[in-house]
Parts: C-alpha cells; structure tokens; sequence
C-alpha cells in the first residue's frame, strides 16, 4: 500500500477563472493516495469552486487575517502543522510565497506560470515578479510560450536557475458535447468567450466584424464573457452599427449549450496561456480562428482545425475570415479533427499523469 502523499495547493480564488477550473479537474482526479488542501489567499466561500472541492472531501483553508501579512502567518502556521510532501502555487504572484512557507520543512515545491512572464511582470511591482520569478526553482507551466517577449535577463534566469515544466491543460469531455449545427452555414454563426480585459482585444474583435458587415458578408455572432466595460463594447457595437449581429449575451454556464449553434470561434487576444476557451470550443466540435496568442500555435493546427493569425494584425484577420466565411461546408471537416484532438492530447487522465509524473520525480 503506497504511502499517502500530502499536497497543498496555493491559490488566488476559487472563482471562476481557468486556473481554478484546472486545479479542480486536477484534484478531483488524484490517485488516491494523494491528499489535496487547498489554501486560497482570498477565501470566499460563495466562489464557484468551493462547494464542489467540499464535497470531494478536500480542505478548503480560510487564513485568517484581514491583512496579507497576517494570512501569510496564517499559512506559514497552516503549512507546518500539515507538513505538506508537496506545495504547489497555481498562481504566479504566489510563487514566492509557496517558497517563503516551505522554509525548514520536507516539501517540494512548485511554482506556476499560467501566463506570459512578460505579462506578469507587466502587473506586478518588481519585487513581487523577480522573487516569484527566482522562486521556488522548479515551476510547471501550463504553456510553451510563456518567455515570449521576455528579455535577456529573463531567458537567462529560465535557462541558468529555474527548470520549467510545461504540461497543457486539460479537459473533462464530459462536460462537452460533440455538435455541429446542420444547417448550410448562412448565414454562418460564430462565437467567442472571455472576460473583458484589454489583453483578449475586443477592440479587433469588433473591427473585424465591422469590416465583414461593411463587405456584406453574413455572420451573425455571440459573445459569452462579461466584465467592466460590458456597457462600454455594448455602446462601441451600436457606434459600429453591428447590434443586429453581434450580441453580447453576459457570463454563460452551460458551454456546450453555447456553442451549439455555432459554425465558429473566434478568438483575438495577445497574450494567452494554455486557453481553455479554445480548448472548450475544439471539445464542442468547433473550428478555430484565433490570433497567434499563447500556446494557440500547439493546439490549433493551420489547415486541419482551424487558421491562426499574427495577433494585432487586422488586415491578415479579416483576410483569413472572408475566406473561411465563403466555404462553410470545409467547417465541419475542421470541427471534428478538433474534438478528436481533444480526445488524443488534453483529456484529464493525460493531465494528471503529466503533474503527478513530476511530483513522483521529487518525492
């Protein structure tokens, strides 16, 4: 009988975003022997994933403290009372935090890159991103990307120092029809969804959508995200008159139900890590054209399952989406390599074995 392994799990939230989703797929399919407790630096116990880790029987640590000093002692306290084999931080900004509480104990521990480290360091003071970036010494990403417009100094610490792990995320087929609309694909239905952030680039979105409306393309488009500037875009699409054909529809539970209608996803960010969005999309049977973001290049192959673009170039995303808007019946051919995709390389039982396959190197 194998010794029971205890891991503890740093984190933002527990909210709704993709790295929250794949910490729950990843611990709600550990072996058994493995005992996860999840420390989110900002408990909340109405976040979406708190109820579901509760009833798989995982811990859920509220630190106490209204201060981030104070959970920070909260959790070094929590830390050596559990004596943890592994801690592994889910959130870049908590990596050296995940290293600062492991101090003087047997835990191996794990840093996470879920993003460009360029857009880290683009939203963190210097101390917080070179001590997150310098600590723990092992990471695992969920992305080949992630040194993408990074500087020589950073090449240099991720080459000489840190050792890196990519292992992509993955996904619970389960949750994920197979659907493709049956209709002739005119007019063609697409979608998109992500939350508004400047980094996922809805200004392009909306040009792009603009430049077909004014070719007399048809294409009618749902958005599913929401955010602050929700009023704003509504305002910039009725500037653009594109309100008879795209909608923005607000946050959305039910993806499969989304997605089937749909031809299409688009998707038009510069700076992504693994997407889940994408990822979901392909599991729904859809084809992709997306900016060059991230790791889209790994997931999405030109010519099979979808178009990828330069990202910020307007001109090549408008190109490539006349082309693909006048021959719908080669969608459908796209849509299904895409969820076979899904199936061979991103399901939860490849996603686990790769991060436990790690963790058995070091403990």
């Amino acid at each position: 009988m194998k010794r029971s392994k205890k891991v503890a799990y740093l984190i933002s939230d527990l909210g709704t975003g993709g790295q929250e989703r794949q910490l729950f797929y990843l611990i709600s399919n550990l072996p058994a022997h493995y005992d996860a407790y999840v420390y989110p630096m900002n408990f909340n116990s109405q976040d979406k994933y708190v109820e579901p880790l509760n009833k798989l029987g995982v811990t859920v640590c509220e630190l106490e403290g209204d201060s981030r000093f104070q959970r920070l002692r909260a959790l070094r306290k929590a830390i050596l009372e559990l004596s943890p084999d592994i801690i592994h931080s889910y959130s870049f900004h908590l990596n050296f935090t995940a290293w600062l509480v492991s101090l003087f104990t047997r835990a191996k521990v794990f840093g996470g890159v879920r993003n460009q480290l360029i857009n880290n360091r683009d939203h963190s003071g210097k101390f917080s991103f070179y001590s997150s970036l310098l600590f723990p010494r092992f990471r695992i990403s969920n992305h080949y990307e992630y040194l993408c417009g990074a500087s020589s100094m950073i090449r240099k610490i991720d080459k000489y120092w840190t050792k890196t792990f990519v292992v992509h995320n993955g996904i619970d087929l389960r949750d994920y029809k197979n659907f493709f609309p049956s209709d002739s694909g005119i007019p063609l239905k697409s979608g998109s969804v992500f939350r508004f952030h400047p980094a996922k680039r809805m200004d392009l979105m909306l040009q792009l959508f603009s430049e077909l409306k004014k070719e007399g393309i048809p294409i009618q488009h749902q958005h599913a995200g929401s955010g602050d500037d929700f009023e704003k875009i509504k305002q910039e699409i009725h500037r653009l008159n594109l309100q008879d054909s795209f909608e923005l529809i607000g946050e959305v539970r039910d993806l499969s139900e989304f997605w089937r209608d749909k031809h299409i996803m688009f998707h038009t960010a510069d700076y992504e890590g693994c997407p889940n969005v994408v990822l979901e999309a392909m599991a729904c049977g859809k084809p992709i054209l997306s900016t060059n973001c991230g790791d889209v290049e790994h997931i999405v192959r030109e010519g099979e399952n979808g178009w990828v673009v330069p990202f910020d170039n307007q001109t090549k995303l408008v190109d490539v989406a006349r082309k693909v808007v006048s021959d719908p019946g080669k969608l459908k051919a796209f849509g299904s390599r895409s969820r076979q995709f899904i199936e061979g390389s991103f399901s939860l039982l490849s996603y686990r074995e790769k991060v436990i396959g790690i963790y058995e190197k070091f403990i």
